[in-house]
């Protein structure tokens, strides 16, 4: 993975199956942008699950993310239906950044969580989540 954790708000711009994929794109990054970046390996397997919150990133693999998610129900304002707990991403294969080294994650698929999210049963993250990322 090549993430840019330094200036602004943290943003993951490339998730590679293969570390020399991920060396390859961070040599396409301009090099006013490389130096924000780093090279983070995990040992999840696709579908990566991406939730970014107040903590920044976590990651999780499909049997993680029911409860990830979940624990949001005790967390923040939760009478608020607006309040936004995190966004969650999902990676179903390799995503890049079409501009090597920019913020694109509004083109990933990913979904909002809020306590309106929330009030729904698990089937919903099932049905919404797991479903979309097979």
């Amino acid at each position: 993975m090549v993430m840019a954790p330094g200036r602004g708000r943290p943003y993951i711009s490339g998730v590679f199956a293969r570390l020399a994929r991920a060396h390859a794109y961070l040599q396409e990054v301009p090099d006013g942008l490389r130096s924000l970046h780093e090279l983070r390996t995990l040992e999840h397997q696709f579908p990566l699950f991406a939730l970014e919150d107040s903590r920044g990133f976590r990651f999780f693999n499909r049997g993680e993310i029911l409860a990830a998610v979940s624990a949001y129900r005790s967390e923040g304002d939760l009478a608020d239906k607006d309040y936004e707990h995190a966004i969650l991403f999902c990676f179903k294969k390799g995503y890049r950044a079409t501009v090597p080294g920019a913020d694109e994650m509004g083109r990933a698929l990913h979904w909002h969580i809020t306590n309106e999210t929330l009030e729904q049963d698990d089937s919903w993250l099932l049905t919404h989540v797991h479903t979309p990322c097979e």
